[in-house]
């Protein structure tokens, strides 16, 4: 597990130096496809760890929801005594 956490600050790290390091030299071709490659990059890691964030912490492990109960039987006792015939052919 620390191997992941290491591995993304050291993947930041990198991320942050090569588009830093892109900034200066955007004049250039190559400066310029360096600063689309790093911010993209960059975007797609932070826009994943927003969905994780907002997938793990903000909704949680939430219980699947139950079925509704099922209906009731009407209660013969209470019906007119027509309709308690009709129900028992």
């Amino acid at each position: 597990m620390y191997g992941y956490v290491i591995s993304g600050f050291v993947f930041f790290t990198f991320e942050l130096v090569a588009l830093f390091c892109g900034i200066p030299r955007r004049h250039t071709a190559s400066g310029k496809t360096g600063l689309v490659i790093s911010a993209g990059v960059l975007s797609l890691v932070l826009l994943f760890e927003l969905y994780s964030f907002i997938r793990f912490v903000v909704i949680g492990d939430r219980p699947p929801m139950q079925s509704p109960p099922p209906p009731r039987k009407a209660i013969q006792n209470h019906l007119p005594a027509a309709a308690q015939r009709s129900l028992m052919k």
